[in-house]
C-alpha cells in the first residue's frame, strides 16, 4: 500500500509537472532519494543508482541518452550530500511542502529528522 501510494503520487501529472518546473535537479534527486528511503530502499546499498536514475528520468519525462550523460545519475552518486549542510537544508525545506501536499507524512518525518541532524552539525 505504501509503495502504491507513493508511486501514484509521483506519477500524477500535476505533481510531476510541478516538480519539473519548480525544482532544481538536486532537489529532484533528493525527492527520489528520500522516497526510496521511505520505502526501505537505500540507493547504493540495495538498489543500483543507475536504475534509480533511469526511473527518475522516466517519471519526470526527462530526456535520457546514456547513464554517463545523466545529471540525475551524477547527483545520485552523491545523494543526499549534494551540497553543504546549509544548502542541503534549504533544498529539504523546498521539497518538504511537496510531500506534505501529497500527504506523504512518513517522508516528511524523515526530512524533519534529517534537517534536525543538519542543524546540529
Amino acid at each position: 500500500v505504501k509503495m502504491y501510494r507513493l508511486i501514484h503520487k509521483l506519477t500524477e501529472r500535476s505533481f510531476t509537472k510541478n516538480l519539473i518546473y519548480n525544482c532544481t535537479s538536486s532537489q529532484l534527486v533528493l525527492i527520489f532519494y528520500y522516497s526510496f528511503k521511505y520505502l526501505g530502499i537505500e540507493p547504493r546499498v540495495n538498489i543500483n543508482i543507475s536504475s534509480a536514475a533511469k526511473l527518475a528520468h522516466l517519471i519526470l519525462n526527462k530526456e535520457f541518452s546514456s547513464i554517463n550523460n545523466s545529471d540525475i545519475y551524477k547527483k545520485f552518486q552523491q545523494a543526499p550530500h549534494l551540497k553543504n549542510s546549509k544548502e542541503l537544508t534549504k533544498d529539504l525545506e523546498v521539497i518538504k511542502p511537496l510531500f506534505q501536499k501529497a500527504q506523504l507524512n512518513g517522508i516528511v518525518k524523515i526530512l524533519d529528522k534529517e534537517m534536525a541532524k543538519l542543524k546540529l552539525a
